[in-house]
């Protein structure tokens, strides 16, 4: 849900749309989707539809050329793609420190960028 939040506030600050990020987004799609798609089960539909929220939230942050949004948003892909690989195709001893490291870590630079722009 907060991904949804996320792009409709990214997309207030969207100045251009750069269809250089959409290959590389796409491909991190269909290769996260691809390498977890054997162990998803009844899960595949669901995982689908939200490393596609995921991947719309990275490109619409993208497309604000706001830095600190950019960084958040590219965290918050990782945090999710290692909780996903974490939960679906093996769990690592690490992989849920990694994953609340990034995830906070994601949210600081996405709420500083917008604190940042509500100053303004």
């Amino acid at each position: 849900m907060a991904h949804i939040l996320y792009i409709l506030t990214f997309k207030k600050l969207f100045k251009r749309q750069n269809l250089l990020y959409l290959p590389a987004i796409l491909l991190f799609i269909i290769g996260l989707c691809s390498f977890l798609y054997p162990h998803l089960g009844a899960m595949k539909t669901p995982v689908f539809l939200y490393a596609i929220t995921i991947g719309t939230m990275l490109y619409v942050a993208l497309g604000t050329n706001k830095k600190w949004l950019i960084i958040g948003a590219g965290l918050f892909v990782l945090s999710d793609s290692i909780l996903a690989i974490n939960i679906f195709y093996q769990e690592s001893l690490w992989g849920s420190l990694v994953v609340m490291m990034t995830y906070v870590l994601a949210q600081y630079f996405l709420v500083k960028e917008m604190i940042k722009k509500e100053i303004e």
